[in-house]
């Protein structure tokens, strides 16, 4: 049996409608980022229309330890007695204590305390995908600080990398634009220079012309004074253009973790 594509039916079930004279409502992914954006439309006194959008984004970290500087310490062995004792302290008598074995209290520290008990509540209020994440980040440190060396290191910064690789912030923005027709399959914002940049807003619609039902969304802007200095220095701003499709291939995030 021939296997249909969600992309198939829609423009089958597209030639069933009405052709539309400007945007309504749609679902688009931006091809650079592939955040995900929904969009709806009205008419407005002028000729105009007002589109209200919400848009979800998918930011990753990127790895904040630098492990050169890191291991560089580790060849400072003042430094590092400093540096092992405060960060290993958390991990004293830890494998004792998750093996089953009785430890006083008064033998444990603040943050070996606060690392078992980590542990034991995301093994009993999270996924099990979540925890063998914890447990491989934990063994990483925990293996370091018993022999602490650049091998040991580096698989800790690895075990990191990997989390982080996999774990994405989602963020929603939600925002309004009003739009003048420029011709049959175009509708540009309107918009007029802002802020200490005087960014014009040349966003547009564009109706995709085989399949007249269905429009993408083009972000763009232009800055007027490159001189000025906003949160980033103007000359700095991005003024390329963020194509947004409604037929967008899918798009690789690998987001396994959100936070």
């Amino acid at each position: 049996m021939k296997k249909t594509s969600a992309i198939g039916l829609l423009i089958a079930f597209a030639g069933t409608l009405p052709t539309s004279a400007e945007p309504i409502y749609g679902k688009l992914t931006g091809i650079n980022d592939g955040d995900v954006m929904d969009y709806e439309c009205v008419r407005i006194p002028e000729g105009k229309i007002k589109c209200d959008f919400v848009q979800v984004l998918f930011s990753k970290d990127e790895p904040e330890q630098d492990r050169a500087s890191f291991i560089a310490v580790l060849n400072d062995e003042g430094a590092a007695k400093n540096e092992l004792a405060e960060m290993c302290a958390p991990f004293d008598r830890r494998d004792e204590i998750l093996a089953g074995d009785t430890v006083p209290e008064d033998e444990l520290t603040l943050g070996a305390r606060s690392v078992i008990e980590e542990m034991r509540k995301a093994e009993a209020e999270t996924s099990p995908e979540y925890f063998a994440a914890l447990k491989a980040s934990l063994d990483a440190l925990a293996n370091f600080c018993s022999d602490p060396n650049a091998k040991t290191a580096n698989i800790v910064f690895d075990v990191s990398d990997e989390y982080a690789a996999r774990t994405c912030s989602p963020w929603v923005n939600r925002f309004s634009q009003e739009f003048r027709e420029t011709d049959e399959q175009t509708w540009v914002a309107e918009s007029v220079p802002l802020g200490p940049c005087g960014v014009v807003n040349t966003s547009k619609f564009v109706n995709d012309g085989q399949y007249p039902d269905f429009w993408s969304y083009f972000a763009s802007k232009i800055v007027t004074n490159k001189d000025g200095d906003g949160i980033l220095p103007c000359d700095e701003l991005d003024e390329n253009v963020q194509p947004y499709l409604w037929n967008a291939p899918p798009i690789f995030k690998n987001c396994v973790f959100f936070e």
